[in-house]
């Protein structure tokens, strides 16, 4: 059943529930007149809307919505009135009284989730109100903060508030500024990744080396694993499975535990050994083998938090860490969607001489991502594939997997190893506590590089490719969004600090501004706006521009319309104050300026620059 039906008052709504890739269809009943809410109004209409089945978890936050509101009036009535009768005032206010009841409740820790669960099916409707607007386009600002501003969740380039505070003299110096303060972030964070695979690779090296000491004496020891395989019930005709037993076990004895439980399965194996039972049995109890000791079987890893069982398997497959290492590097040497990469399969990587070709779909929209990476031309991700394809085979010869991502690593499971892939910040905490990195997501990375590439190139058609994006529109509201607006903000941010400077100049003289940690060199005389009825005329730019009316043309550039900018911003801000304070000189003075303002703002808006205004 996937439409919403009724019985008398009482609407039956399909909801769909999702574990472990199975899903379940079932129904959720709201009882209009248990609810006291009138039928053929607002509520219905929403219900009517609404795309089936809703979500287990949005249908049950729905009815708690529904309960809470059933014991408030306004509520009550809202939900019942007929649309024609509601504004997105009325939204807004429903919405409010959501919030109150949230606001009581002390078990709802997150309450910021929870008033985005509560009003979801009511924020997402497409109807119309009877003033003309659409219930999704109301706009509403929560009261609760969302943990998504926490600084490892947010979007955006890394380091974006500091960014702003790029110190520059000219738009030059801002621009290489800010990519070369973005570079080095990204740099931190790569060589990060890569000084923990050269530890991944010392440690298999070393561990490789052992493995291959320990099958020259596997005559030596194929009497006792026989004795072993018969006490378990095996046959002895899996002689070759016991020899990948005889390669992940050697090691115990070089470096023996107090404490180790961990059973290690082979794929295609029923047998199951503990290495520490084993040695109890002696049988890596040589002399020549050395003492018990304590230490880590792979102290190169040590740093990363790997776990033992990793450590002691490190030949055989990249710990999970060093997959979350590997991962990274690939989104910063493509710039990809986090999603386009973790879909790449080893089917997808193709080998021609030194080069990898690289094939990967993204899903929202089915376009194909192609990408050739040269060792010549790029060692480093050409190492990066390498390793991960090695690891690859490593998996699907000796284990289980149920992804056939590039990127699975092993998932602890009861009784089994288990290779899949793991969700953003599962494993890229030990990168960056270990390294002293700050908190990013892979999100982040993926605009880092984008921005990185928009700076060096100017070229947004280039950034669209590299993202993948349908139409370049996107794109440039996409670096509108981000790059665009932190290069807007510095020089907002150097304008402020200018117009402080010179403010405090005027005001109190050149030494005010130098003890207050103020530059001399920012004191701009013609930034200065008339800010009381007795202060004499002060010249601006402005003033010049309505000198110049009909007498001869003159040049509008980007200082000029940055000017336009905060001179309309000053005038929206005081125009009420300057009109009080003094009617005769603002009808004089202040009247003209705001009236060419706004006759040149009209100008821009019309003409190819119009961009520069919403900047």
């Amino acid at each position: 059943m996937t439409n919403l039906t009724w019985r008398k008052n009482i609407a039956n709504v399909p909801t769909t529930k999702r574990r472990r890739g199975n899903e379940k269809i079932d129904t959720h009943q709201y009882d209009f007149d248990e609810l006291g809410i009138a039928r053929g109004g607002f509520f219905e209409a929403i219900l009517i809307d609404a795309s089936f089945p809703l979500d287990i978890t949005i249908s049950n936050q729905t009815r708690l919505m529904l309960v809470s509101l059933s014991n408030h009036t306004e509520g009550r009535e809202i939900l019942g009135a007929p649309i024609e009768d509601l504004s997105g005032k009325d939204i807004r206010r429903l919405y409010n009284l959501i919030e109150d009841h949230i606001e009581t409740v002390d078990t709802i820790k997150d309450k910021s989730t929870a008033s985005i669960h509560w009003r979801t099916l009511i924020s997402r409707s497409g109807i119309f109100l009877g003033s003309g607007e659409v219930v999704c386009d109301v706009f509403f600002q929560t009261r609760f903060p969302s943990r998504n501003n926490s600084e490892c969740k947010k979007q955006g380039v890394l380091n974006s508030q500091r960014l702003v505070m790029t110190q520059h003299e000219d738009e030059e110096t801002l621009h290489d500024n800010v990519l070369g303060a973005m570079k080095g972030d990204l740099n931190l964070i790569e060589e990060a990744c890569w000084e923990s695979i050269e530890a991944y690779k010392e440690a298999a090296c070393r561990h490789k080396k052992l493995r291959n000491e320990a099958l020259e004496d596997w005559d030596l020891w194929k009497h006792e694993y026989y004795k072993i395989a018969r006490r378990s019930g095996e046959s002895a005709s899996f002689e070759k499975k016991l020899t990948y037993k005889l390669a992940t076990l050697h090691l115990q004895g070089f470096y023996i535990y107090k404490a180790f439980d961990e059973r290690i399965f082979s794929k295609g194996s029923t047998i199951a050994f503990n290495a520490w039972e084993l040695d109890n049995d002696g049988l890596f109890s040589s002399g020549r083998r050395g003492g018990k000791t304590d230490r880590a079987p792979a102290p190169e890893l040590s740093k990363l938090g790997v776990d033992l069982i990793d450590q002691f398997l490190v030949s055989y497959y990249m710990p999970p860490p060093v997959v979350e290492a590997a991962e990274v590097l690939f989104l910063i040497y493509t710039g990809w969607n986090p999603d386009v990469v973790i879909s790449i399969t080893a089917e997808n990587v193709t080998e021609i001489r030194a080069c990898f070709e690289i094939q990967s779909v993204k899903s929202k929209n089915n376009q194909v991502f192609f990408k050739r990476v040269f060792e010549r031309e790029s060692p480093r991700f050409h190492e990066v594939i390498s390793l991960l394809l090695d690891h690859n085979k490593n998996v699907e010869r000796w284990w289980k997997r149920d992804n056939p991502s590039l990127f699975v690593h092993r998932i602890k499971r009861k009784k089994k190893h288990l290779f899949s892939t793991g969700g953003d910040s599962q494993h890229k905490r030990y990168l960056i506590q270990s390294y002293g990195l700050q908190g990013f997501s892979k999100k982040q990375l993926r605009d880092q590089v984008a921005n990185i590439q928009y700076l060096e190139t100017h070229d947004p058609f280039l950034v669209q490719e590299t993202l993948g994006h349908g139409d370049i529109d996107m794109t440039k509201g996409y670096l509108n969004q981000h790059i665009i607006r932190i290069i807007n903000e510095a020089n907002i941010r150097r304008f402020v600090d200018k117009l402080a400077a010179t403010i405090t100049w005027a005001v109190n003289g050149v030494e005010t501004v130098e003890s207050r940690g103020m530059t001399v060199t920012d004191i701009d005389d013609r930034l200065l706006f008339p800010v009381g009825e007795n202060e004499a005329q002060k010249h601006s730019i402005c003033d010049d521009w309505i000198a110049s009316a009909g007498t001869h043309t003159f040049e509008v550039g980007k200082a000029e319309i940055e000017h336009l900018k905060w001179q309309t911003k000053y005038y929206a801000t005081h125009a009420a104050r300057l009109k009080s304070s003094n009617p005769r000189r603002f009808l004089l003075y202040h009247v003209p300026r705001m009236l060419f303002c706004a006759a040149m703002q009209e100008c821009v808006k019309n003409s190819k620059h119009s961009l520069l205004l919403d900047q």
